[in-house]
């Protein structure tokens, strides 16, 4: 493969990456990736408050990110600070302390993630649409990162830039790799890593002379403004000048050395020395000096009298990292290797098996690669590693953030969060030297690499895709059906109705979906928060006054109520209405009745000019086979009177609304219905009694174990 080949090849990769990055960006739910919403957090704290959290009361504001090196979140603040906040929508935190009406609409207990609402939709606006765009800068970040990476595999094995092509395909079109790079991660950390592994290898090769020792102190000084973890970089730094000082007899490495640790530690100095310890003792005489470690995370891990687990002063770190033998070291491994490939969420939604199945398969191909390469060398036959002679440099690093993962770990004492392979995209040209350099290995044919290349692209690409319905896309709920500002196709602000407690009802549309059906759109708003769960019952009137349709159901439907609302909200409910057979046209009147804990706190009625259309005569009993917690139930039997529900205690549960001859009632089953089968108790009908039962099901609860300290 020529230069300009690889260089075209590489182009359309990442062309590739940015596009299906995209498609990750816009599927994946705000805020689900690991620690995404903390960092969006922190990135608006940065703009709003124009400044970075100093004391501990400010870094709590700011989430809980914000101990972190800020470069990375000041930098998305900045470039999306032009967009208008003060347009809604707004984000719906889920935070079980400072918001816990929010963990009412599907009753979880999330920290750290929004409720995904209908103001998340297209067209994107206010703080949705900052999100979006930070997203996109952070995918071309990474983009940036996997062009480095090439660079870097060029630098290690010249002459041949298929296996530069080769690495980039194999990491940068993972799921994981999308779907991290799509999200407000770790880009930056993965650019600035590659950047400080370019340059430590063309020091090595002698290129640039004293211009990359001065680029490699900023590039490690930038990177430990970004991640904590970064600090890894200085005794790489280190080690590789040293001993490249030591095999050169050269002053020269010794004295860059000295100027690149000068840097790596100036550069971050500024924001280590103006952030507050919690221990005040850190802040006189030498102590101040642990901020040029980031006093934060030493405090909190390292430090005999800090927050963390480790304790033990500078002996914690070497601890923390021989304890993972003590705990699940092969648990560890496993979720790790998973993360890399593709480990959804904050790391709680795996990838269907044949994704790891594939991987598997790919990872031991490249071992055998590896295994042969061996061979080849053994019997000094030509192989892809001839002239790699500063190959140890990328693996040194891939050597060094695996440690600082494992440290994690046995600080930490807990899975899955403590084996993100996210951790190691700083070390992302050993770990694809490593793929790409075994699967060449198994290559007989140089010339094989524009068969290879596309073949590969075309397998991790179906693998991304194959992840987005089944893995992401599986168990996505519906958004919310609420908005921060009025729907668009709701009715004139006119005709709101204050309902007491917060609740304003701001109109309704019908339509005719056959004969005997309507499809009804209810639109509601909240003036303050309510603070009571309400119930609506709707009942269409004849002439005289009597009930000849009903239905019975929660503003904005089960997954909503009203408790979870904050002022502001403007809902949307949609719903079915069956009418029964018995159904008069004469039909005048709609008339909503409002029930709170059972008792009717409002009534409204409403003029109804829609021409319906009972049911066709002859029309079979109808009613739900299972309902849940706040559901709506609506039963309707030809000819007969409905008398209630028999629960399987036996009790008698009656409707909340019925028609004037009973053949059709509503339910809205709450949190007093026993799970069970219950029977519908009908009077008047020939046939023995009414066969129609209803399953409420009662809310899965499953406990898993995590970990094992």
């Amino acid at each position: 493969m020529s230069e300009r080949a690889a260089r075209r090849g590489l182009l359309i990769i990442l062309l590739v990456y940015l596009l299906a990055g995209a498609i990750y960006s816009v599927a994946a739910p705000l805020g689900e990736a690991p620690d995404e919403t903390a960092h969006f957090l922190f990135m608006r704290y940065i703009v709003e408050q124009r400044r970075l959290p100093r004391t501990p009361e400010d870094r709590l504001a700011a989430g809980g990110k914000s101990h972190e090196p800020p470069l990375y979140y000041a930098l998305l603040g900045v470039a999306t600070s032009w967009v208008d906040t003060r347009r809604l929508p707004q984000i719906k935190m889920l935070d079980p302390e400072r918001w816990p009406r929010h963990s009412l609409p599907d009753e979880v207990l999330i920290n750290f993630a929004p409720a995904h609402t209908a103001d998340e939709s297209w067209p994107y606006e206010g703080a949705v649409l900052i999100w979006h765009l930070a997203r996109l800068l952070s995918l071309g970040l990474m983009a940036a990162a996997l062009a480095v990476v090439f660079q870097v595999v060029r630098q290690v094995l010249p002459g041949q830039p298929q296996i530069a092509l080769l690495s980039v395909t194999l990491v940068g079109l993972t799921p994981q790799c999308l779907y991290i790079g799509a999200s407000l991660n770790d880009a930056l950390a993965a650019l600035l890593g590659a950047l400080a592994a370019w340059l430590l290898v063309r020091v090595a090769k002698g290129h640039g002379g004293w211009r990359q020792f001065v680029l490699l102190g900023i590039v490690v000084g930038l990177a430990r403004l970004t991640k904590f973890y970064m600090l890894a970089l200085v005794p790489e730094m280190v080690m590789v000048l040293l001993a490249l000082a030591s095999l050169r007899r050269s002053w020269c490495h010794v004295w860059g050395l000295l100027a690149a640790l000068a840097l790596s530690l100036a550069v971050p100095a500024p924001w280590l020395f103006y952030i507050q310890p919690v221990n005040v003792a850190l802040t006189r005489g030498w102590g101040r000096m642990l901020a040029l470690l980031d006093v934060v995370h030493v405090e909190r891990w390292f430090s005999s009298g800090g927050e963390g687990k480790a304790g033990t002063g500078v002996l914690a770190v070497g601890r923390a990292l021989l304890g993972v033998f003590r705990l699940e070291p092969g648990a560890w491994a496993l979720t790790l290797f998973k993360s890399f490939w593709g480990y959804f969420g904050a790391m709680t939604l795996q990838a269907p098996s044949v994704v790891y199945a594939v991987a598997a398969v790919l990872s031991g191909l490249s071992a055998l690669g590896w295994l042969r390469i061996g061979v080849l060398r053994l019997r000094r036959q030509p192989s892809p590693l001839d002239g790699a002679q500063v190959l140890g440099i990328p693996v040194l690093q891939a050597l060094a953030f695996l440690a600082v993962e494992a440290t994690f770990y046995g600080v930490m004492k807990r899975l899955p969060d403590t084996a993100q392979a996210r951790h190691l995209y700083p070390a992302l040209a050993g770990l694809a030297l490593f793929f790409a350099v075994g699967w060449w290995g198994l290559s007989r044919h140089l010339a094989s690499a524009r068969r290879t290349v596309p073949l590969l692209a075309t397998l991790m690409l179906g693998m991304s895709a194959y992840c987005l319905p089944t893995a992401m896309g599986a168990v996505r709920l519906p958004p919310l059906p609420v908005r921060s500002s009025p729907w668009p196709d709701a009715p004139a602000p006119a005709q709101s109705i204050p309902l007491g407690d917060g609740l304003v009802f701001e109109g309704a549309r019908w339509l005719l979906a056959g004969p005997g059906q309507v499809r009804g759109t209810l639109y509601w708003a909240a003036s303050e928060p309510p603070t009571g769960e309400a119930v609506v019952v709707l009942e269409l009137l004849d002439a005289e006054g009597a009930v000849r349709a009903v239905w019975a159901g929660h503003p904005g439907g089960p997954r909503y109520p009203t408790q979870a609302w904050d002022a502001g909200d403007h809902v949307r409910q949609e719903f079915s209405w069956p009418l029964p057979p018995s159904f008069s046209t004469a039909v005048r009147t709609l008339r909503m009745r409002v029930l709170r804990e059972g008792v009717g706190t409002a009534t409204v009625e409403l003029p109804f000019d829609l021409p319906l259309e009972p049911a066709p005569p002859g029309s079979a009993a109808t009613g739900p086979q299972t309902a849940a917690l706040r559901d709506s139930l609506l039963f309707t039997v030809p000819g007969g009177h409905i008398e209630g529900l028999v629960g399987p205690d036996g009790a008698m549960w009656q409707p909340l609304g019925r028609t004037a001859v009973g053949d059709q009632v509503a339910f809205v089953v709450d949190a007093r219905m026993t799970p069970g089968d219950y029977a519908l108790q009908v009077a008047g009908l020939a046939a023995t009694g009414s066969a129609m039962h209803v399953r409420v099901n009662g809310r899965p609860r499953a406990f898993l174990r995590r970990h094992r300290v």
